[in-house]
């Protein structure tokens, strides 16, 4: 079967929660399945079918083009910045539609009023990874860290003042951002890390903060930093608690989510 790729972005071109969601299913797609690249603005029409993932930046009749054959779509966010049109289409035509977390559907569906139909996956994660870093702590851990994309409804502004506030040392890493002197003491704005120094940053520091000021669909970020071993402190609503279930069970489900999403996708497609 040949599957049309739809995403926005891939992980070496943006780094970022949906990117690493889309790079493992990548990985997992089953024997007798041919991806084919269509990235916004080269769509192949020469498919059976199509999986789409993140897909804000294509153009009407591209998305069109998607749901005129068999089509599941992943909705990775809110979708509410532009290109409405797109987003009523996918939602209304694709053949399956799933949300990350019961969270993320129930807000999406009370903004949009689409979206009712939708079942759900909890999005995948390379655990052993993460369970790996926590072995290589060396238990001398100290301080608090930050990372995630540079956003107003991410919060970090909060996460400053709490720091601040509590007199804790916070390590500050985003997706986008440049090293700077900010004026407390407590506060180390450290920029953009590399995998490597986000590996040893999560085995080193202590806490994560996070009080984010919109509903988190899931929160890739806290899930990583809790299975790498630090302990976590949030606040506001967020999609892994809505699944109602303990993290360690979350878990297990990241780490099983690649296969039932290619199960679910071939029931589908």
């Amino acid at each position: 079967m040949r599957l049309g790729w739809v995403r926005d972005f891939t992980l070496p071109e943006r780094p970022g929660g949906s990117q690493v969601c889309e790079d493992l299913l990548r990985r997992e797609a089953p024997r007798g399945v041919e991806l084919v690249e269509c990235p916004p603005g080269s769509v192949q029409t020469e498919v059976d079918a199509y999986i789409a993932l993140r897909c804000q930046r294509y153009s009407v009749e591209e998305i069109n083009q998607i749901v005129s054959k068999p089509c599941f779509h992943w909705a990775m966010d809110y979708w509410e910045w532009s290109n409405f049109e797109q987003r009523d289409i996918i939602f209304t035509k694709a053949t399956k539609v799933v949300f990350g977390s019961p969270l993320h559907k129930e807000v999406f569906v009370n903004r949009w009023g689409i979206g009712e139909d939708a079942g759900l996956l909890i999005y995948p994660m390379d655990v052993k990874h993460w369970l790996s870093v926590r072995e290589k702590s060396n238990g001398d851990r100290s301080g608090a860290m930050w990372y995630g994309e540079i956003h107003p409804y991410k919060g970090l502004d909060i996460v400053l003042e709490w720091a601040i506030r509590n007199k804790v040392v916070l390590d500050v890493y985003g997706v986008g951002l440049s090293p700077a002197v900010h004026q407390s003491p407590y506060i180390n704005i450290k920029g953009q890390c590399t995998d490597e120094e986000q590996v040893l940053a999560l085995a080193s520091h202590e806490i994560f903060p996070h009080f984010p000021r919109a509903p988190e669909g899931f929160c890739y970020s806290l899930m990583e930093a809790w299975l790498s071993g630090l302990k976590v402190i949030y606040s506001g609503r967020i999609g892994l608690d809505s699944w109602e279930k303990p993290w360690e069970e979350l878990a297990q489900d990241c780490y099983n989510a690649p296969k039932k999403f290619w199960e679910l996708a071939e029931q589908v497609l």
